[in-house]
């Protein structure tokens, strides 16, 4: 298995294809082939170690979420920084990196009212 895993990844080309042009084949040094089946159950496996025991961390076909609460805005913007960095640096311990260019942030709060009388 760790074989077929290894080769899966390892020395893989592309040939890019416009129509019925076909482009020169790339050499791909990193990442996983996007549009298989195996490649979320892979991508899940390599980060399962900075995922699992977090309760704020969640991960769902081949992206990771975030959730950060705090009483103000303020305050859950500055957990979920500080959870995205933490979780950054980690990431780079199984040889992996954040793409910003791919990185989004929600925010939600409540915002307390008094009460009807």
């Amino acid at each position: 298995m760790v074989k077929l895993v290894v080769n899966f990844i390892s020395n893989r080309t592309v040939h890019p294809r416009r129509g019925q042009v076909k482009g020169n084949s790339i050499y791909l040094d990193n990442g996983l082939a996007q549009g298989l089946p195996i490649s979320p159950v892979l991508f899940s496996l390599l980060l399962s170690p900075v995922i699992i025991g977090h309760r704020s961390r969640y991960l769902y076909i081949d992206n990771v979420a975030i959730i950060a609460w705090g009483n103000i805005a303020e305050e859950s913007l500055v957990n979920a920084e500080t959870e995205a960095n933490t979780l950054a640096e980690e990431i780079r311990w199984v040889s992996l990196e954040v793409n910003p260019a791919k990185t989004e942030v929600m925010t939600f709060y409540s915002v307390k009212t008094e009460p009807l009388r």
